[in-house]
């Protein structure tokens, strides 16, 4: 049987994915691996770039923007200032199969000069 395991580096950052099978799990170096903390068994959503979190003893996604805040219970990262407003129904655009491409996107520039902002409303043209 194999499992999915995250190579760390000291900053605890995943900077490889390996599949082990019990026998390599085994080896002595491995073992030196796993006790030195640097390999930590993963599920399948882990990848490249996520962070073991030692306050919360579990993997987070990398930060998506500096001022984002971790969610300690979903272990998710918030915008400082909650989730984007609603669009309002005339600021929805759809595709002629009637997909929404509107919609808010994050702007650190704008929250780091004004922390009361940050969602940007984006309405391409079609």
């Amino acid at each position: 049987m194999s499992n999915k395991y995250a190579q760390l580096n000291d900053e605890g950052e995943v900077i490889q994915v390996i599949v082990l099978n019990e026998e390599e799990v085994g080896d002595m170096a491995t073992i030196t691996q796993l006790t030195l903390g640097r390999l930590k068994k993963i599920s399948d959503n882990i990848g490249i770039g996520y962070f073991f979190n030692t306050e919360v003893n579990d993997f987070v996604p990398p930060k998506p923007h500096l001022s984002w805040i971790l969610n300690k219970s979903t272990l998710e990262w918030e915008s400082p200032i909650g989730s984007p407003p609603e669009l309002k129904e005339n600021e929805i655009v759809t595709t002629d199969s009637g997909y929404v491409i509107s919609g808010y996107s994050w702007n650190e520039d704008l929250y780091q000069s004004d922390n009361s902002k940050g969602w940007v409303l984006n309405i391409p043209e079609l």
